[in-house]
């Protein structure tokens, strides 16, 4: 390569020089006299110096540039920091790092260096990112990368982590994501037009390589891994990393003996041969050379140890002699002491690099001092490698020696030296606050402190520190909700899973990204937990959660309802998006993970308990159409509508086995109940079935005449049903494709069909929204029940057979009884069609998917959000009484209730609207209720006796106000504001403007000025009496559908466009605005007694800020979109919530 570049220099020269001369000849040598052609020579010499100018320029600043290492965006440190620092006797393996450059520069999405452990896979990656090719655009920009990053993976690296510190490092402060798409819109958002090498060292998994994958067009991905089928399966360009060249080999050997390789005897050769070449043996023996020992010294001793293991379970790896130079290697150290501490080490397998402060207390009472000569000593023997300054890390096969040579008991006991040497050399901090206290001091134990506990045998301490809220603040805040719950992984203590599972449900609220977060984080934190468990079956659970506060001490809002969340002990509320609708669901055979596939193709696998994500892979097919596990749940199978299905390894994510069916679309996949055969129906109404180890079709049969929409085999496998477009169902014999019977009824195509767990029944669904149920034996139709207002689309039996679980179009999901179709329950969670269903393997549990992008679990026995708050129709429109004891709200099928707070139960109900209810009131005294339709009247109502009073017929009608005595009404709507004289139903005044007005009205306190919001952005003050506008206040962006007057009537609150803002009155002047963001705000008050403002927005978060300073005070988050929000009247540190429930919250701490 260098003779190349130096030939190409000097072939530039001399074409540059000939051409020079060549120049300069004809312009002597051409025509007209002597003076024209000296001054025709010395423009040309002129012209030729400024091109060779800038050419050297051009030149220089290509060097330049080429010169400049690439900026490298390191972590917090040794934490997924920098590339490994250059080790100064690393041997250059050009053709490797050509190649991977090459890849890399050519456009790969991307690049594998593959092999086995030892291999020196890391140190090639680390030489690839410095290679100065990688600025060289040959004149193509999108070929330069201006920045790399490091990150490291390993075994069970969690993919939402990997993105979170990834996007710490790309500036984005105290980040923290609930899923792995939400991180990677965050991530993909930062990088958009950036060029960003993203280096992934020591891959195991599928994860964490999809979750980096295609971030940004010009961010590709090198990553190292030992599983070559991880290559192959995300379509990256493999180079292949293996043993050294004997002279590479040799190189090594002599840089640690500074002999020049040639000089080396015999012995060498024989030792790098016997070594296989591999780098980290070679590197060690070269170590070993280098404090005296001979190379047949060395090769007797690994010959000594090999003889030694045979027969021992060792780690599993081809090549034995590295294993035995790493013994080797330990038995060389100086003393039995340094033996011992170096295999103590075993107590950081799996974490990652360890400081040395860390070391310092594993090996206390150790100096210091000692400590760090020891580290040397240890990097110098190729036992460990520097991470990053005061950091180190072992390599995984140093780590599975000694923890096999230290053994399970003495490891525990490594562990506990562990914590005890942080005890001792932190007894200051251990006074102060324990364990928490201490790791607060120490980065690499905040993040291992709960795997040391356990590995320690330590769960009671490790309860007490994961029960702490300033623990979990403390990992929220300096790493992310997936490492927090990681914690909670190490130990089964009914109170801590209690709240591992109140924290897995609480992911939308504690992993918010808007401004101010970080400060409302200790109250919300708490406010969640104890909204979970407050109501928890165990008391001394709900008594913990009863006694939280902040550890801070900061303002909080307390749930004084039981239930005003989703309950930890009920699965409900946990709401899994993708990016695309949900079209295929199922649990695994234990029940403990999900499996959900998606239009955009991609499949995930995810916990059921929690919702942290285990796995998301690109399935090869689009859209995904049906997933489902393998019985033992190692593996599971994919169809697509691309006509291909594909089964997957659950462990690595690698694709197994790939069937082709032909061009038409599947519209079903199914999987025998012994995993051996596939059964397929497409569009064009065929059905194949394949064995699943060869790939290999067996059987092909024409079903229906046309698409087939459902295919389920019968619990013995013997049997197939299908259900077609054609309005049938079909059993099969699915040894010969010979069919048995038909189900014949239906009057529209059969989309959902599936026998029972006997296999004596068979449900189908059909496109008229009619669920049936017949005698598989016969054919018989046993019962048919309806309830579903559209098409259903997915069908399933519990496992005992009792009850039926359908998915419908309406949106709706809904559980029968089987033996009299009685409807139990319905799930109206989804905001759009339900596409698939599954019952979990106890039958305790529903899981639903939907055109919503959201897969949702819900309890088969308790449908409702919890168990215990009061619960709502859900309305269009709600009003607080005067009092606080009941709630009018009025919904879209034109009916108005009465609901009271206390019980959540219906008092009274107003019916008389022929359109939907868009706003309601009530009048100052609670006797009386407005309410104002989409069809153009208002109505007063009796409140006592649900009588109707008056009826005002005016325009559409979007709000409506009482003034302060009661006498007038206002409705608004259609761009005018029109007030009513309450006793005489006779308009008195119109409030009128040329744009659409009357989103939002209301009187103000003396009841002389009307103020309304509209669709301008605008709010608008009015005077009553002579129907003058007097002041307009202009700011929003958007449409303002939110007012309010302060007690006094001296400022005034307009929400719109994701901010309320406070005016004065009198002025007209902004004094503060208060940012929600959230574009639609569904609640802007003032307390009783003005001193604060409550802001709610739909999607869920109610905030209190002080009106005096401008700073948030509280924040909650609910589980469902918010309805309305109030104070409690009288009570300026109570609020009254409606998002389906009703329910209460009270400041603390203020």
């Amino acid at each position: 390569m260098v003779r190349q570049g130096v030939r190409r220099r000097w072939a530039a020269v001399v074409i540059g020089a000939a051409a020079i001369i060549a120049g300069l000849v004809w312009a002597l040598l051409a025509g007209g006299d002597r003076d024209a052609r000296v001054e025709r020579a010395g423009w040309i010499a002129g012209i030729e110096a400024a091109l060779a100018l800038v050419v050297f320029l051009v030149r220089w600043a290509w060097l330049w540039q080429v010169d400049r290492p690439i900026r490298e965006l390191a972590g917090p440190e040794g934490f997924l920091g920098a590339a490994p620092p250059r080790n100064p006797r690393y041997v250059d393996r050009p053709d490797l790092v050509r190649e991977a450059v090459a890849a890399l520069r050519g456009g790969a999405r991307a690049v594998a260096l593959v092999g086995l452990g030892g291999t020196g896979k890391s140190t090639l990656a680390a030489a690839v990112c410095r290679d100065r090719r990688l600025r060289r655009g040959r004149w193509l920009p999108g070929r330069r990368f201006g920045s790399v990053t490091w990150l490291k993976a390993g075994p069970g690296t969690d993919p939402v982590a990997l993105l979170t510190e990834l996007a710490r490092r790309l500036g984005l402060d105290a980040p923290s994501y609930a899923t792995v798409e939400q991180a990677r819109d965050a991530v993909a958002a930062i990088l958009a037009g950036r060029r960003l090498l993203i280096v992934l060292d020591n891959v195991w998994t599928r994860g964490p390589l999809d979750a980096v994958l295609e971030l940004a067009p010009g961010c590709p991905v090198l990553f190292t891994t030992r599983i070559s089928d991880l290559v192959t399966t995300v379509g990256a360009a493999g180079v292949e990393v293996d043993q050294l060249t004997q002279r590479q080999a040799l190189q090594i050997v002599g840089r640690w003996t500074d002999t020049d390789p040639v000089a080396l005897p015999p012995s060498a050769y024989r030792l790098c041969t016997r070594l296989q070449n591999l780098a980290l043996g070679v590197a060690m023996a070269g170590a070993m050379a280098a404090r005296g020992h001979s190379f047949d010294h060395i090769l007797t001793l690994i010959d000594q140890d090999l003889r030694r293991v045979k027969g021992e379970s060792t780690p599993a790896y081809e090549h034995a002699t590295l294993r035995a130079a790493i013994d080797v290697g330990i038995d060389d150290l100086p003393t039995g002491d340094d033996r011992d501490r170096y295999l103590q080490l075993a107590v950081f397998t799996g974490r990652g690099p360890f400081p040395a402060a860390a070391a310092a207390a594993l090996w206390y009472p150790l100096t210091e001092d000692r400590t760090r000569e020891l580290l040397v000593e240890l990097v110098g023997r190729s036992l460990l490698t520097v991470a990053d300054a005061g950091w180190y890390v072992a390599h995984d096969l140093h780590y599975d020696t000694i923890t096999q040579r230290l053994g399970d008991d003495r490891v525990r006991a490594a562990h506990t030296a562990l914590l005890e040497g942080y005890r001792a050399r932190l007894s200051q901090q251990w006074a102060e606050g324990g364990w928490i206290r201490i790791a607060a001091e120490d980065r690499y134990l905040l993040g291992s402190l709960a795997w040391h506990l356990v590995q320690a045998g330590r769960e009671v301490d490790l309860v007490q520190v994961l029960s702490q809220p300033v623990w979990m603040h403390r990992r929220l805040t300096t790493a992310s909700l997936p490492d927090l719950l990681s914690d909670y992984a190490h130990t089964t203590h009914p109170l801590t899973q209690a709240i591992r599972r109140a924290l897995g449900q609480s992911a939308q609220a504690l992993t918010r990204d808007d401004t101010g977060f970080t400060g409302q984080l200790a109250g919300l934190l708490v406010s969640q937990l104890t909204g979970r468990l407050l109501d928890h079956p165990q008391p001394e659970i709900a008594a913990w959660a009863a006694a939280l506060t902040p550890h801070d001490h900061s303002p909080w809002l307390k749930p004084l309802t039981p239930g005003a969340l989703a309950s930890a002990t009920s699965p409900l509320q946990l709401t899994i998006g993708l990016t695309g609708s949900v079209e295929a669901v199922a649990f695994s055979p234990d029940g403990s993970r999900v499996l959900v596939g998606g239009r955009d193709g991609r499949v995930g696998i995810w916990e059921a308990a929690t919702g942290r994500e285990i796995l998301a892979f690109t399935a090869g097919v689009n859209p995904v159409w049906r997933v489902v596990f393998s019985p033992d749940g190692s593996r599971v199978l994919v169809g697509g509508r691309d006509g291909t299905a594909r089964v997957w390894e659950v462990a690595t994510g690698r694709e197994i086995l790939a069937f082709t069916v032909h061009t038409d679309m599947l519209w079903t996949v199914a999987l025998s109940p012994d995993g051996t055969r596939v059964m397929a129906g497409d569009i064009g109404g065929s059905v194949r079935i394949w064995e699943v180890p060869t790939g290999r079709e067996v059987l092909a049969f024409p079903a229906h005449s046309d698409a087939v929409r459902a295919a389920v085999f019968s619990p013995d496998g013997t049997r197939a049903l299908t259900g077609g477009r054609d309005g049938t169902a079909r059993v099969w014999e699915a040894a010969t494709g010979h069919e048995i019977l038909a189900f014949t009824g239906h009057t529209a195509g059969v989309s959902a069909a599936v026998f029972s767990p006997d296999g004596t029944r068979a449900l189908t669904g059909d496109h008229d929204g009619t669920v049936r149920i017949w005698e598989a034996a016969t054919g018989h139709e046993i019962l048919a029940f309806t309830g579903h207002t559209a098409g259903v689309s997915a069908a399933v039996f519990s496992p005992d057979g009792t009850r039926a679980l359908t998915g419908g179009r309406d949106g709706t999901a809904r559980v029968w009884e089987v033996a009299t179709g009685r409807e139990l329950h319905v799930f109206t969670g989804h905001t759009s069609m339900v596409w698939a269903v599954a019952f979990s393997p106890d039958g305790s549990l529903a899981l639903t998917g939907g055109y919503d992008r959201t897969a949702r679990i819900w309890d088969s026995a308790e449908p409702t959000w919890h168990r215990t708050a009061r619960h709502l129709q859900k309305s269009a429109a709600l009003a607080l009484s005067p009092d606080g004891s009941y709630v009018l709200a009025g919904d879209r099928g034109g009916t108005a209730r009465i609901w009271e707070v206390a019980t959540g139960g219906e008092v009274l109900a107003f019916t008389g609207h022929t359109d939907a209810i868009e706003a309601v009131t009530l009048s100052p005294d609670g006797t009386r209720a407005l309410t104002g339709d989409r069809g153009g009247t208002a109505r007063i109502w009796e409140v006592a006796t649900g009588r109707e009073l008056h009826v005002f017929t005016t325009h559409t009608v979007e709000a409506v106000a009482f003034s302060p005595d009661g006498r007038y009404i206002l409705t608004g709507g259609d761009g005018t504001v029109r007030m009513w004289e309450v006793a005489t139903g006779r308009e008195l005044r119109a409030f009128t403007t040329r744009i659409h007005t009357g989103y939002a009205v209301a009187f103000s306190p003396d009841g002389t000025c009307v103020l309304t919001g509209g669709g301008d952005s605008t709010a608008r003050l009015w005077q009553v009496a002579t129907g003058r506008q007097l002041l307009a206040f202009t700011g929003h962006t958007a449409a303002v559908r939110t007012l309010a007057f302060s007690p006094d009537g001296r400022c005034i609150l307009t929400g719109g466009d994701g901010t309320v803002r406070m005016w004065e009155v009198a002025t007209g002047r902004e004094i503060v605005v208060f940012n929600s963001h959230v574009s639609l705000e569904k609640a802007a008050t003032f307390s009783p007694d003005g001193t604060r403002v409550l802001v709610g927005g739909h999607d869920g978060t109610v905030r209190l800020w002080e009106v005096a300073t401008g700073r948030e005070l509280a924040r909650w988050h609910g589980d469902r979109p918010l309805d309305g929000a109030w104070f409690m009247p009288g009570h300026s540190d109570e609020v009254v919530i409606a998002d389906g429930a009703v329910y209460r919250l009270t400041l603390m701490g203020a």
